[in-house]
């Protein structure tokens, strides 16, 4: 589909967000419409350290980069990059376009003066985790954890015995 040196990786722009939706929904199997419209105007907000980029082949959007740089988030003090999603468009895969994306990321956090990036992939998606492992890209020394809030009875909490929970240090 592509010549490896046809590719062009430039910064993201909002008239990408229709190839953007598009090619998140081949990937995803539904439309995200309203949370990636969210996530790409991060990018032009001022002072956002968001750096979102767009692959291109002879004007079109082939693939995409959606990340963050982030300062303090949870209870880590040093400045981190975080990839929040990537796509590719279907006919355009095994181009080596994500690679080339995360290449450019990973040049301009480093730039900023980022030393580490991070991501979650989900257990169901072993070509992503695959792609990520080949990067470099290595388990996290923190577990994710996440609540279904559905699940909680009411009254759950009321008689913590533990007190107030670990500070941010003991987590």
């Amino acid at each position: 589909m592509t010549d490896h040196y046809a590719v062009e990786i430039r910064v993201l722009e909002r008239g990408d967000l229709n190839a953007v939706l598009d090619i998140d929904a081949q990937h995803s199997g539904r439309r995200r419409d309203e949370i990636l419209k969210r996530r790409l105007e991060r990018a032009f907000e001022p002072g956002r350290m968001v750096i979102s980029l767009a692959a291109t082949v002879e004007g079109q959007l082939v693939g995409f980069l959606l990340g963050d740089v982030l300062v303090g988030e949870f209870g880590v003090t040093d400045q981190t990059a975080s990839i929040d999603t990537v796509g590719v468009r279907q006919d355009a895969q095994g181009e080596g376009i994500a690679r080339r994306l995360l290449r450019a990321y990973a040049n301009h956090v480093r730039a900023l003066g980022v030393e580490r990036v991070q991501t979650q992939v989900a257990v169901a998606n072993p070509g992503l985790l695959h792609f990520f492992s080949r990067a470099g890209f290595l388990h996290a020394q923190v577990v994710p954890l996440e609540l279904d809030l559905g699940a909680v009875r009411p009254g759950q909490w009321d008689d913590d015995d533990a007190g107030d929970g670990p500070t941010s240090r003991e987590r």
